[in-house]
């Protein structure tokens, strides 16, 4: 029941964030468990890890493209 809420809460952060197929991976997994759905758990598992690592070096790619804050007028 622990993984089925982590898999249903991370559904929803990938999609406020707009990592549409992390959130589509979490969400296949969430059902599986959830609903009972039959599908290889395993394969499952895989979908999200691949999706997750995806997510992770855009984020860091996105986040090494932003300009540096500026320290102006800081005190």
């Amino acid at each position: 029941a622990q993984a089925d809420s982590l898999a249903h809460s991370l559904k929803g952060i990938a999609g406020n964030l707009g990592l549409g197929r992390l959130a589509e991976a979490a969400s296949m997994l969430h059902d599986h468990w959830h609903l009972k759905r039959p599908g290889d758990t395993v394969a499952l598992l895989a979908a999200l890890d691949t999706a997750l690592a995806e997510a992770l070096a855009a984020t860091a790619t996105a986040a090494s493209a932003s300009p540096a804050p500026s320290s102006e007028g800081t005190p």
